[in-house]
C-alpha cells in the first residue's frame, strides 16, 4: 500500500478490502480524520497498531483476515465498532475493555474459547453488542459468566432505545 496515502488529511473512509495486503505502513497513524477503515478480506496477522490512537475513528473492518489475537493496547483504540469476524483469534487483549467508544464488537467464527471472554470485558466495558457464534463455545454459554448480567443490561437498553 502507498504510503504517500498518509498525505490525505481529510481523508474520512478507506476501503481496501480484497487486496492481500498483510500491514499498513506507518505513516498511517497521521489520517487523524479517518473514520471508517476496511480492511476485511486481506492478508493481516496482526492488528494494525496504527489504528491505535485515531480519534475520529468509528468503524473498523478487519474480518476475514490472519489474525490469531486482540493485543494489548486497546485502551487507545477509539471506534464504536470493531469487526473481527472469520479470523483465527484465540485470545483478547486484557484491555480490550478500556477501548474508551467499543460499542459493538464482532468476532463470530474464530477460535475463542469461552474463558477468553473476561469478566472485565461483559462488566466493565461500554460494549452492548457481541456477536461470538461459530467459536470453540455455544453463545448460550455466555450467560454463565460473570459480568454478564452488565452487558445484558446495555444490551437490553440500546433494544429499547431502538424501538
Amino acid at each position: 500500500m502507498p504510503s504517500s496515502l498518509a498525505n490525505l488529511k481529510k481523508l474520512e473512509m478507506l476501503n481496501v478490502s480484497f487486496n492481500s495486503i498483510s500491514c499498513l505502513p506507518e505513516s498511517y497513524s497521521s489520517l487523524t480524520n479517518l473514520k471508517q477503515i476496511y480492511l476485511n478480506n486481506n492478508k493481516f496477522k496482526e492488528f494494525p497498531k496504527q489504528l491505535l490512537g485515531l480519534t475520529n475513528i468509528e468503524v473498523v473492518d478487519l474480518s476475514n483476515n490472519k489474525l490469531t489475537e486482540v493485543p494489548n493496547g486497546m485502551s487507545t483504540f477509539f471506534a464504536a465498532e470493531l469487526n473481527l469476524s472469520q479470523n483465527e483469534i484465540s485470545s483478547l487483549g486484557e484491555d480490550l475493555h478500556q477501548a474508551p467508544r467499543l460499542k459493538i464488537l464482532r468476532l463470530d467464527e474464530n477460535c475463542l474459547s469461552l474463558d477468553s471472554i473476561t469478566p472485565s470485558l461483559l462488566r466493565d466495558s461500554k460494549i452492548h453488542t457481541i456477536t461470538i457464534d461459530g467459536n470453540l463455545f455455544e453463545s448460550k454459554q455466555l450467560t454463565s459468566l460473570e459480568g454478564y448480567n452488565e452487558y445484558s443490561e446495555r444490551y437490553t437498553t440500546i433494544k429499547k432505545k431502538m424501538f
